[in-house]
Parts: C-alpha cells; structure tokens; sequence
C-alpha cells in the first residue's frame, strides 16, 4: 500500500494510535451542456494513521473491510478490501497508510463501517515473527498478547457520522484511532480487549501542530505523550476538558497532530516526574503551527514539587469506564492558567487503579458513557477514590 504523509512542511520519522479516512474527490462533474442524467460521482480514499500509546511495542490490527451508507438506503458500499494486518504504532505523527479508493455518487452519507479480519496476513511482526493472531499486541518484554474484539468481526464498528460528497469538491474525514484508549486490560485477568475508541473529524485541509519536545538541558525527548486539548469551563465537568488528538514523541523528540481549523487548543506535553509543559493555540487556521516545548523535571524546581498519588478501585457493569485528572493549576508558556487534563485510565472490567501526578488540586472524573461520578477538589499527597457505576 502507499504510504502518504499529510504535509509537505513534515519531514519527521513518525511513530504513533488514528484511523484517517482521507478524500472524497469529484472526478466527474457535469459540463455546461452535458448530459443531465450522468451519476455525479466522486472518490472516497481509505486511509490509516493512529494515536500513539507508550505501553506497547506494537498494536496490531487486521483490517478486512471500510465501508459507508448513504442516506436512506439499507445497503453497505464497500470501499475498501484491504485484508492487511497493521502495527498502527508505525502509523503515527501524521503518517497516513492508504488503505483502498472506491469512486461514490455524491450525496449524502450516514454512517462509516470497519470490519476486522479474524485471519492475519502472510507479513512479519517487528521481531520478525509470522503474525499468530489477527489482533494483538507486543508489550515491553516481547511478549504477543491476542486482543479479543467485541464485536468488529461480526457486525462490524459502526460509526454515525453524516458527511457529504459534493460534485466538483473533495470532503477529507479522519477516523481517529485512540489505541491508548483502545487497548483496556480486562480487569486484573491479564486478557486485553479492543474496544475501538474513534473520532471523525474533518481533516480535508486540516491545520497541523508540530515541534519537538526537549528535557531542560536541551537534549530530544523521546516517548512523551502530547496531546491537543479543547478546554470550556461553562460545560458540565465531565465535558470541560475533551482530548481532540494525541500523539507520542519520536526518537528525536518530534510530534505532529492534525487539529480543526477555527478551534481554540491545549497543546500538552506530559511525561510522569515532569510538570506538564502546555502552549494556548487560539482559532487555529490552516498550515502548519511550529510549537516546541521543554518539560522540566519535579526533582529540578526549588523547592521541589510533591507528587500525589490518587489510587482506589473501579467497580463497571457496563461496557467501559473512565477515570480523569484534570487541573486548572498549570500556566502555559505565556503564563496564563489552563484547564487541561493530565492523565486518564480506561477500564472493560473492574479493578484498581494508581495515578502519580505532580501535586495540584485536581478534578477526578469517572464516567461510563451514560453515567459520570465527579471527586472534585483532590489535593494533598494521597487520596484513595473508589467509583462505582
């Protein structure tokens, strides 16, 4: 397949967890005195990034079929086939992997299909072993851990999303693959579950964040998480802080995420030991924003910062949970005090849960997407809350 890149201005070795469904290009358009009943068509291209996750040497997934709806009919177009197993960990920083390209009548469409493959392809892992699973992933010690997937062989991951294809113009959307959110270990059994955390948004001619973060001697930070963050403080406190992209720095420290055009960000960088370093992008606009961070050790600051540790247990009867720390007490680089959050948990089963944090006074918000508990107000230097939904 061939692998694209989402700017020119990019020239960074990207690593990577988002799904980009990229392009809806017009080919046919009707002329001035052409034959009115000619289909206007155009073309949907099918591509493949990812949000990037720390915890894992790779995320492996097979995709075995994309397909969309178009409003008021029952049948499914396929536009994709690919068949290929991915280590979305290579798909990162705004690389993008093109899956497949189908040309579409323009209309408008309702929903968007991913179907996983249950068999993987004939390639190699990245220590040069055949795939033994369609879905898995390689942890830090080497170790091939299968993911079990709910519902994505059978009837498929649905996402209702409305989008147009409109004749003479291209309409780009990005599926945005959390694999941090994506993979959840299933309680305390050792057994991790995919359950696909997914973002549409509009990507057509998205602005783009980029940098490299350093430590403060001036050295590349390499695996740290930065994350572009929608802030309002007038919503509940559930939804006052909602992570828009994410990514983790390269070898050479470098990150790269694509933003909305006309949204007001949080570019945060977080490394565990380390206050989280944020820069306040106000109505970004297309092209692409240069922003370089230096994040600076607890252990450095005089007098030292505290760390608090919050931990307690997650009792779930629904599907999943969430456990979030968000703070207002951190200032960007210009100064000014942001809402932003620092660290989040996911959880398919019951169990426990530690979260290290620089000391803050913090929100912890739980939720299970139709239920939330909020602690807010957590400060000191422990704190032990328990959620059960």
């Amino acid at each position: 397949m061939k692998k694209l890149n989402s700017k020119t201005v990019s020239t960074l070795g990207y690593l990577g967890v988002s799904f980009i469904i990229i392009g809806f290009m017009v080919l046919i358009g009707a002329g001035c005195g052409g034959d009115s009943s000619e289909s206007k068509t155009g073309n949907l291209s099918v591509s493949l990034s990812d949000k990037a996750t720390d915890e894992y040497q790779a995320v492996y997934v097979t995709i075995s079929e994309v397909s969309v709806q178009m409003e008021g009919g029952a049948e499914w177009l396929t536009v994709a086939t690919p068949n290929k197993t991915y280590n979305l960990l290579e798909l990162t920083n705004c690389d993008w992997e093109e899956l497949g390209i189908r040309e579409l009548g323009a209309g408008h469409y309702t929903q968007i299909r991913l179907l996983l493959g249950i068999s993987p392809d004939n390639g190699q892992n990245i220590l040069g072993d055949g795939h033994l699973y369609a879905n898995y992933v390689i942890d830090m010690d080497g170790e091939q851990v299968e993911t079990t997937v709910p519902s994505g062989y059978q009837t498929g991951i649905k996402l209702v999303q409305g989008f147009d294809i409109e004749e003479g113009a291209t309409t780009s959307l990005g599926l945005d693959f959390d694999a941090s959110k994506s993979v959840v270990e299933a309680g305390n059994s050792g057994k991790l579950i995919l359950k696909p955390t997914i973002k549409v948004t509009d990507i057509g001619d998205a602005p783009v964040v980029m940098g490299t973060i350093h430590k403060a001697d001036g050295t590349a930070f390499s695996g740290v998480y930065v994350s572009a963050q929608i802030s309002d403080s007038s919503l509940a406190l559930k939804d006052q802080v909602m992570v828009s992209a994410g990514t983790i720095t390269n070898a050479s420290g470098e990150y790269c995420m694509s933003l909305e055009q006309g949204k007001t960000y949080n570019i945060v960088a977080y490394e565990n030991g380390y206050l989280p370093a944020i820069i306040h992008l106000p109505d970004v606009a297309n092209g692409a924003e240069m922003q370089d961070m230096t994040l600076t050790a607890l252990t450095a600051l005089d007098p030292q910062v505290a760390t608090i540790t919050i931990s307690g247990s997650v009792t779930i009867s629904g599907d999943s949970a969430t456990i979030s720390a968000r703070t207002g007490d951190f200032k960007d680089i210009d100064g000014m005090v942001q809402n932003i959050e620092v660290l989040s948990v996911s959880f398919v089963e019951s169990g426990d849960y530690t979260m290290d944090l620089p000391q803050a006074t913090y929100d912890i918000v739980g939720y299970d997407g139709s239920n939330t508990m909020d602690k807010p107000g957590i400060s000191g230097n422990t704190a032990d809350l328990n959620f059960a939904f």
